[in-house]
């Protein structure tokens, strides 16, 4: 009999529809621990598949060859099929966002610098998902010149962004031609572009009235523009391709030849020829040791700023000296006298609060050297300090502040920078925010900083406090939305305004550590390519920007609407 029941219930057992438990008292309960019951097992390794499509958002075809992965404990990739298609199958229930890649194309987030990927959830009922890739953007062409392609001609290509909210140009890339003349920008994002093509690299020489003359071709902007602000932009849409062709005129070259005065102390003198753009096209370019002379290469007409530089390495200083010349013919007796360039010292005050404030009031402060408990004392670094020039031309470089040695204070410098205006940009390296940052009567937060040339510069004063605002809300959302940036823009400072993505059904979002201020708050879809701080982009969101003020240690709640940027 006990056999009997035996094989009865380990047959039941093999069944799927065994769901029974048998009682606590039956001789048969260690048969039932070993067996697992299988409807328990199926629930446990039950696995689902995720199948889609990715495709051109320009065309909509499918993309074959584009890698897709996903992350489910460890990476799964594959690629597409000839139609696009893909599948994932044996994956266990959950959540899981798509990485893709393909050469000649972008991801979405890539183009609306997008933090956020799409998640989707594996289960029984996951439908199939359509992917997007952004097509690249090309340009190419052809120069030539007196009917002849022009070989080794350098091409520049400069782009439009978005830097801390402002609308910069820089330069991207560069080339030269080939033997054809034909040059070729790829894999460029959708923007705005600007080339700068020339000048010739070689000279020849034409028989005039007055004798031999050098000549060559010029230099100039898309299209025939001689300079950047009236330089006609090309828009690439994604998966556009833009042709040019370029035909530059033959132009007589110049030189121009002078002395250079330089202490002894100066080693290694260059000369640079730079053009309206701040490109420095003077090759070949000759210094004489020993009596300073120097002749550039042949030019052609227009204006220009010669500039020599010379460094010490044993003071680690460097010098300059720079001369505008409009250059209509052979421009000698030009004289440049060397002088070091400026160091700018910095000091960084730390303001630790104590106590706890009411009413939105500000507290009582006493000044320390570190943060903490009002008497500790630190000798790290506090901030650093870069100095970005405003006039980013080709040879415009960024100047970063260094600690002076064996300084305990917060001491810090900023060596041979030459003349130019600078915006000052400060990052505490601990738990603070930028309170103040002058030099004599200039605020650093509002204004930027000037350096003359062989002059020098108030001492940057720098303020940290570490008495926070915090803020928090809540974002409504539209019917098509989930998620959203949350933009805090300072009044006094737009550059320096500080973002959080979100992503949640409430809507909520907090900053933890806001500098006390003004601040103007919007919610947005991206905020690539969102000039935040010009003040005629923001108008046209007026309507639902808020405006908060947040004192010292203040905890506020702000809610938001949710904007979608092109409305």
């Amino acid at each position: 009999m006990f056999r009997t029941t035996l094989a009865l219930l380990l047959a039941l057992t093999c069944s799927p529809l065994f769901v029974a438990t048998l009682p606590s008292s039956s001789p048969l309960d260690y048969v039932a621990a070993a067996l697992p019951l299988p409807a328990q097992l199926s629930a446990q390794t039950r696995t689902y598949s995720i199948r889609g499509t990715v495709v051109n958002s320009v065309t909509g075809e499918g993309i074959r060859g584009a890698l897709v992965q996903i992350y489910l404990g460890h990476q799964r990739a594959l690629l597409t099929g000839p139609d696009g298609r893909f599948q994932f199958d044996n994956l266990p229930a959950g959540h899981t966002s798509f990485s893709l890649q393909k050469p000649g194309y972008f991801p979405i987030q890539q183009i609306i610098h997008s933090e956020f990927q799409p998640m989707v959830t594996i289960g029984p009922d996951t439908p199939p998902v359509i992917l997007k890739l952004v097509p690249e953007g090309v340009i190419h062409g052809r120069i030539s010149g007196d009917g002849e392609p022009l070989e080794s001609l350098q091409v520049h290509l400069l782009a439009e962004r978005i830097e801390s909210g402002r609308k910069v140009r820089s330069e991207q890339r560069s080339l030269s031609t080939n033997e054809d003349g034909e040059f070729r920008f790829a894999d460029l994002l959708p923007g705005k572009y600007f080339l700068f093509f020339g000048p010739s690299g070689g000279e020849s020489v034409s028989a005039g009235g007055s004798g031999p003359r050098a000549q060559g071709y010029g230099s100039s902007f898309y299209s025939s523009a001689p300079d950047l602000t009236s330089a006609a932009p090309i828009d690439l849409t994604p998966g556009k391709h833009e042709e040019l062709n370029v035909v530059l005129p033959l132009q007589p070259f110049f030189r121009i030849s002078g002395t250079i005065t330089k202490p002894a102390i100066a080693q290694n003198v260059n000369v640079m020829v730079l053009n309206a753009t701040g490109q420095n096209i003077s090759r070949g370019s000759r210094v004489d040791p020993v009596s300073g002379t120097f002749q550039t290469q042949g030019l052609p007409p227009g204006p220009y700023v010669v500039r020599a530089s010379a460094f010490d390495n044993k003071t680690q200083q460097s010098f300059s000296a720079f001369a505008p010349v409009n250059l209509v013919s052979d421009a000698s007796g030009l004289h440049l006298t060397l002088t070091p360039d400026t160091t700018i010292s910095a000091n960084v005050l730390v303001e630790s609060t104590r106590g706890e404030t009411g009413g939105g009031r500000v507290p009582s402060s006493v000044v320390v050297s570190g943060f903490g408990d009002g008497n500790s004392r630190s000798n790290a670094v506090r901030a650093y300090i870069t100095l970005i020039p405003q006039d980013a031309t080709f040879f415009r470089t960024r100047h970063g502040s260094q600690p002076v040695k064996d300084d305990e204070s917060g001491s810090l410098v900023i060596r041979n920078v030459p003349d130019g205006t600078y915006t000052v940009e400060i990052n505490p390296t601990g738990p603070g925010y930028v309170a103040s940052a002058r030099s004599g009567f200039t605020n650093l937060l509002r204004e930027p900083l000037t350096v003359a040339v062989g002059g020098s510069v108030q001492p940057i004063q720098i303020v940290l406090r570490n008495d926070f605002a915090s803020l928090e809300g809540k974002v409504s959302y539209n019917a098509q939305a989930d998620s959203a940036y949350v933009l805090a823009i300072p009044e006094e400072a737009p550059q320096r305004a500080r973002h959080l993505f979100t992503k949640n059904a409430g809507g909520a979002y907090m900053f933890q550590q806001l500098a006390p201020g003004s601040y103007k708050l919007l919610a947005l879809d991206r905020i690539g390519g969102f000039e935040y701080a010009n003040s005629e982009v923001l108008r046209k969101y007026s309507s639902k920007m808020r405006d908060v003020t947040l004192y010292p240690n203040q905890k506020a709640s702000v809610d938001l609407e949710f904007v979608q940027l092109g409305e």
